[in-house]
């Protein structure tokens, strides 16, 4: 299978495999996020053995018999006795490692039954063996466990160089897995099946954007369909009223305040905020504040992954009709319009943000900005307030942006249009930003930034 980006992360494990001694990573993130892809990627350029081995939720019998049968593969002339605990396995690698570089994985470790044992008996491992030339490379999707590894109470802190977090690619980088479709179309792949790898993989590039839509979202048994029913339940089972506040949150909630005043009604004895923590961890909710909000009191609380906000936002609330109709007719009458008039073009802001984002890295940006994010204004004397959903600050001041994802080209009108309402919001700018779909028509030299989606691949 093709590997596509984690460019960064990459390089990172190379460079942990290039040095001396022993040394550890811990690589974490959410199911289907790629962990297994990347870590087997980066061993295929260790000088020496790799012992990769994903845990089992078994007993620890199980996995030491297991992890024993893929030593044996690696090392064929190794032996062990009698019974043998997973601890003995592991002992007899590292004293392997003496003779021999050696990389050991050990994918998905919160799986392993009595793990605080192995935890402590790993930390001896590793301080007892510090001379050899050794990499450990540790990972796994219980997020809470894998971040618990580092805490200064636990026995393996300071043991790991790196940890490394994944999150779900780009739009950049997820349109690596459909290089060849229009520049339309990588928007509309983006906005709709977002940037989780094992979602991308699934694409079929022989077939257009809409029937992949209803082939793996739409469709009975769905693939799509299914994964996001699996994921909401194995992961929202691990949160209580998880649910509820991501329900509140798709209908147009995005305040602390107004999310917080209908839970208590139906929840008054949860932790609104301890819930909103967790779904923000663990990549479902974004929390973002207003650029112009110094002392960070109102935060902004969005569905961050697409695919999850495409189901909720288009196709939930039409989910009792679904069985009723077949997919072609579904998607016609209750996906289609929804999704190309209000869903993409809406995710279009999220993408030019990334965008600007990516851009200010490779130091394109002129000046680079500092702060990112939108801005939230009020203006008593004209009983006004509201907020400007794109904005970045640098050392010159504010560049309000306006992204159009629309067949029409941008013209004088939207651009005065974008002045006057930064003029009645009495809001300081010395400059304006504009993403156009279709492009202009007029000439776009000057202060103001223009882009194109050409520009943004």
């Amino acid at each position: 299978m093709e590997f596509y980006a984690r460019k960064t992360e990459l390089s990172t494990l190379h460079e942990l495999y290039a040095q001396k001694g022993l040394k550890g990573a811990i690589v974490y993130g959410r199911r289907r996020f790629g962990k297994t892809a990347l870590i087997q990627e980066s061993a295929k350029s260790f000088p020496g053995k790799v012992i990769y081995y994903q845990c089992l939720e078994a007993v620890d019998g199980e996995n030491a018999k297991q992890l024993f049968l893929v030593l044996r593969a690696v090392f064929p002339e190794v032996k062990l006795f009698g019974s043998y605990s997973f601890t003995d396995v592991l002992s007899l690698i590292f004293s392997l490692a003496k003779e021999t570089p050696l990389l050991l994985i050990l994918d998905e470790y919160p799986y392993l039954q009595q793990r605080e044992t192995i935890d402590s008996f790993l930390q001896s491992l590793m301080d007892s063996h510090r001379q050899t030339d050794m990499k450990i490379v540790l990972s796994g999707s219980t997020v809470g466990v894998m971040e618990h590894l580092l805490d200064e109470t636990h026995p393996l802190h300071g043991r790991f160089l790196y940890k490394i977090e994944l999150g779900s690619f780009d739009y950049f980088d997820s349109a690596s897995f459909y290089p060849d479709v229009s520049l339309v179309d990588k928007i509309r792949y983006y906005a709709v099946f977002g940037g989780i790898p094992y979602y991308l993989s699934m694409l079929d590039k022989s077939l257009p954007f809409e029937e992949n839509v209803k082939r793996l979202i739409l469709a009975p048994f769905a693939p799509l369909e299914e994964e996001i029913k699996t994921t909401l339940r194995e992961e929202y089972s691990k949160i209580s009223y998880a649910s509820l506040v991501m329900s509140l949150i798709v209908e147009g909630k995005h305040s602390f305040s107004d999310i917080n005043s209908v839970f208590r009604m139906q929840a008054p004895n949860a932790d609104i905020n301890y819930i909103l923590k967790k779904l923000v961890d663990m990549g479902f909710v974004s929390k973002t504040y207003a650029i112009n909000d110094g002392r960070k009191k109102s935060a902004y609380y969005g569905v961050e992954d697409n695919l999850l906000a495409f189901y909720y936002q288009v196709i939930f609330p039409q989910i009792g009709i679904k069985p009723l109709v077949s997919t072609e007719v579904f998607y016609q009458k209750f996906v289609e319009e929804k999704m190309n008039t209000q869903f993409i073009p809406h995710r279009f802001e999220k993408i030019a943000k990334e965008f600007l984002i990516r851009r200010n890295k490779a130091g394109k940006m002129d000046p680079i900005f500092t702060s990112i994010g939108s801005y939230t204004y009020n203006n008593p004397k004209l009983h006004q307030n509201g907020q400007f959903d794109l904005v970045t600050q640098d050392e010159n001041g504010n560049t309000f942006y306006e992204c159009k994802f629309t067949n029409e080209k941008i013209g004088k009108a939207v651009v005065e249009e974008e002045i006057s309402q930064l003029k009645k919001a009495a809001v300081p700018y010395y400059r304006l930003g504009f993403f156009s779909k279709a492009g202009y028509d007029f000439n776009t030299n000057g202060q103001n930034l223009y882009f194109t989606l050409e520009d943004m691949f």
